[in-house]
C-alpha cells in the first residue's frame, strides 16, 4: 500500500460513512503507487461492506470494484472540484437477506424509483414475483445497470451487475 493510500483510505471511509445511515465492516483497497495516485491514476480500487443502509435501502453485503480510474487530482489540489476524467465500470456483487429486501421494498427511494420509472407495482409475495419485479426494474433502468446474475431464493437476493459511470 502506498503512503498516499494510507491517507486516502481513511478519508474515503469517513466520506462513505457520512453518505450512509449505517455501514459496518467497511474495507477499502486502493492499488497504485503514490506517484500514480497523485497524478490521478488509480489502477484498481475495491470496497467491501456489510449491513449498509443508504437512503432507506438495505444491503446485507456488498463488494464493489473498478479499474483504470482517472481523476483530476492535480486540479483538485488547486481547489477545483473532483472530476472523473474517463468513464469507468463498477462491478457490483450484493446480497440482500429477507429483512433487507423487505426494507428496500418499503423505502421511500424505492417507491420513488417505481413511480419515476412508471412501473405497475404491487408488493411481491413470492420469489417469482420478486424476480419479475427486479427484471422489470433492470429493463427500465436500461444502460444504467447491466445485470450479469440474479438469484432470488426464499426472499433473499444475490446479484452481480456492471454499472457504467460516465466522466464528469
Amino acid at each position: 500500500m502506498s503512503a498516499i493510500s494510507n491517507i486516502l483510505i481513511p478519508l474515503l471511509k469517513l466520506w462513505l460513512r457520512s453518505q450512509t445511515e449505517k455501514i459496518e465492516k467497511l474495507e477499502i483497497t486502493i492499488e497504485g503507487n503514490s506517484w500514480q495516485i497523485m497524478k490521478g491514476n488509480i489502477p484498481y480500487a475495491q470496497i467491501s461492506a456489510e449491513q449498509i443502509i443508504y437512503q432507506g435501502l438495505a444491503i446485507t453485503t456488498a463488494h464493489i470494484s473498478t479499474a483504470h480510474i482517472h481523476l483530476n487530482v492535480p486540479q483538485l489540489l488547486k481547489g477545483e472540484p473532483l472530476k472523473l476524467l474517463n468513464p469507468i465500470y463498477i462491478q457490483l456483487q450484493a446480497f440482500l437477506d429477507s429483512p433487507a429486501v423487505h426494507q428496500c421494498l418499503n423505502s421511500a427511494l424505492f417507491q420513488q424509483a417505481i413511480h419515476d420509472l412508471d412501473i405497475n407495482y404491487s408488493p411481491p409475495t413470492n420469489d417469482p414475483e420478486l424476480t419479475h419485479l427486479l427484471h422489470t426494474l433492470v429493463v427500465k433502468l436500461g444502460e444504467q445497470l447491466q445485470l450479469q446474475e440474479l438469484t432470488v431464493q426464499n426472499g433473499t437476493i444475490n446479484l452481480c451487475a456492471l454499472l457504467p459511470i460516465q466522466a464528469t
